[in-house]
Order: C-alpha cells, then sequence, then structure tokens
C-alpha cells in the first residue's frame, strides 16, 4: 500500500456516508474511466417494465469519443443506492460519462451522483478534464476547481483531490489554494473537510497545521478528533510539537490540555519534550500531569529528571 493511501482511508471511514461515496463518482474520476462523455438530453423514460428502467438520450455534444445519436442506458428497477436512472425526467440535460459493457454503452458508475447535471460550469469542468493530459495537467485542472462558484464542481474536485496521482508536484500557488479550501472546509464543517486533510497530508501542508491544531486542541473538531490528530502528526510531527508549545499558556480548561498532552504522547519526537515537561510540572489535573510524565519516560526521559516536577507517589 502506498504511504498515502492509509490517511485516505481514514478520511473515508470517518467522512459522511455520502461523501465517502461521492468520491468514486467525482467529475474527475468519472472522466478517468470513461471512453465516452457526451452532453445528453433525455428524451423518453420507459417505465413499462417493472423489472427494468430504459432512459433514451439524446446526444447534443460530443465532449470525448463518438457515440451515436441516441443511447439508450438502463438500470434494474427497485430501492437501492447505485440507481442513476430513477429521478430522470424527460428534457433534463445530463453529461453521460460511459462505458462499453457487453457491447452496449453503460454508465462508469451508479448512484445518482453519476449523472452531473449539465449546467454551464460542469459542462466547461469536463471539457477541461478531457482536454488535459493525465497527470499534472489534469490536477491543475481540479485544483482550480476547489473554489469554483458550482457546489457539485466545487465538491468533486475536493472529492478527486487526495487520489490524484501527481498531487505532490503542486507549486506553491496550487498549494495555496488547497489551503484556503481546506480552511473553508473546517471552518464551515463541510463534508469535503476530509478529503482536503488527506491531501495536505500528501502535500506536507505544514501551513495546514494551523488551520487543524487550535481546532482539535479546543475541541471543535468533533468525531474527526482523531483524524485531526493522525494527519497533523504525518504532516511534520516536529513542527507540530513547537506549534503545541507555543499555545500551551493559552490553553483554556483541562479537557484543552488533555488533549495537548494526548497528542504530545503520540509524536515520540525529541520536540515534544519541553512542552510535555510543562504540562507535567504546571498542569493542575493530576491525570494530565502523570500522562505527561509518561510521555516523557517514552522519550527517554530519567525518573530523577522528572523528581524537580512530580511527587513521588505519581512516577
Amino acid at each position: 500500500m502506498r504511504p498515502w493511501l492509509s490517511i485516505v482511508a481514514l478520511a473515508a471511514l470517518l467522512a459522511p456516508t455520502a461523501a465517502a461515496q461521492d468520491d468514486h463518482a467525482a467529475l474527475a474520476e468519472l472522466v478517468e474511466r470513461a471512453g465516452t462523455i457526451a452532453v445528453a438530453r433525455a428524451a423518453h423514460v420507459d417505465r413499462t417494465d417493472g423489472a427494468t428502467l430504459r432512459v433514451t438520450f439524446a446526444v447534443e455534444r460530443r465532449l470525448r469519443g463518438a457515440p451515436p445519436d441516441t443511447v439508450v442506458l438502463s438500470e434494474s428497477r427497485g430501492p437501492g443506492c447505485g440507481r442513476a436512472l430513477a429521478a430522470v425526467a424527460p428534457g433534463q440535460r445530463f453529461v453521460v460519462c460511459l462505458v462499453e459493457r457487453d457491447g452496449a454503452l453503460a454508465l462508469v458508475a451508479g448512484g445518482a451522483r453519476a449523472l452531473p447535471p449539465a449546467r454551464a460550469a460542469v459542462v466547461a469542468h469536463v471539457a477541461a478534464l478531457v482536454a488535459a493530459a493525465p497527470g499534472a495537467a489534469r490536477t491543475a485542472v481540479v485544483v482550480g476547481a476547489l473554489g469554483d462558484h458550482d457546489e457539485r464542481v466545487r465538491e468533486d474536485a475536493a472529492f478527486a483531490l487526495p487520489m490524484l496521482p501527481a498531487l505532490e508536484q503542486l507549486d506553491p500557488a496550487q498549494r495555496a489554494l488547497v489551503l484556503g479550501a481546506l480552511q473553508r472546509a473546517v471552518g464551515g464543517g463541510e463534508r469535503t473537510a476530509p478529503a482536503l486533510v488527506a491531501a495536505a497530508v500528501r502535500l506536507r501542508l505544514v501551513p495546514a497545521l494551523d488551520v487543524l491544531l487550535p481546532r482539535y486542541l479546543d475541541g471543535s473538531s468533533g468525531p474527526a478528533e482523531r483524524m485531526f490528530a493522525d494527519a497533523m502528526a504525518r504532516i511534520d510531527a516536529e513542527t507540530l510539537a513547537g506549534r503545541v508549545a507555543a499555545r500551551l499558556d493559552q490553553l483554556a480548561g483541562p479537557l484543552d490540555r488533555a488533549r495537548a498532552t494526548t497528542l504530545l504522547c503520540s509524536l515520540e519526537v525529541a520536540a515534544a519534550r519541553a512542552p510535555l515537561l510543562q504540562l507535567a510540572r504546571d498542569s493542575r489535573e493530576r491525570g494530565t500531569r502523570a500522562r505527561a510524565c509518561a510521555g516523557l519516560l517514552r522519550l527517554g526521559a530519567d525518573a530523577r529528571e522528572l523528581a524537580d516536577v512530580a511527587d513521588p507517589e505519581l512516577l
């Protein structure tokens, strides 16, 4: 497994179910997998068969490949999250991303998001993805879409970002766009936050520590607390220890100090020793002092070094 896949997997685990599914139907993923792409209008919906739903699409614009003027797509009827055609009505326009399957054209993926609406921004983004060569050029298109005014384009860019093979090649301006998207997502509690955190880990985006750490320490990261801690440690453990040390005097309460101690104990870097020593000496909570002392011992401190900051019973 590639080193960055574990944080991507953790992000998917902690993301809402919808977001975890959407990365497989993100626009960049659809374009990557599709052999044929077109803008098409639903011309006829056939619901006469109780087992199969069929929709006839009239192709209006070809973006990749040479689909016929009319494409008929079908899927099994019934409940299920994999249904893409169930809500389609005549007259609606979509970007259809297709593959050849059993001698016929079929949608690349299932689910409602497998049929992106053919809004101007969506079509323009898909066309740009198609025109860009795989690798750095296509990655640049995705990064540039992180601030798009269209919600589908903006969210799908974030979902696709951590899995792009050329992500580490981003230049400083592109990295700044990723950081800005991360700030907005984390600050607004958006469902794209886990994907953007995963991208920040792959990029070793040190400024992301200043986005994630305050929310981790004050508890506002909520269920993402574990993900934030793991991500920050992977970005740069030494720098993170220094950032925590700089904030110790600002910690408002016992839970904040407990979180800081837990985070520092997980880092196992030399830079964690000084802030752990401060917590062992100054914290009013016995549990926090004990954990700080345990962390110091794991980092190689001798028990005699702690005699001045911890009572014998605690040691």
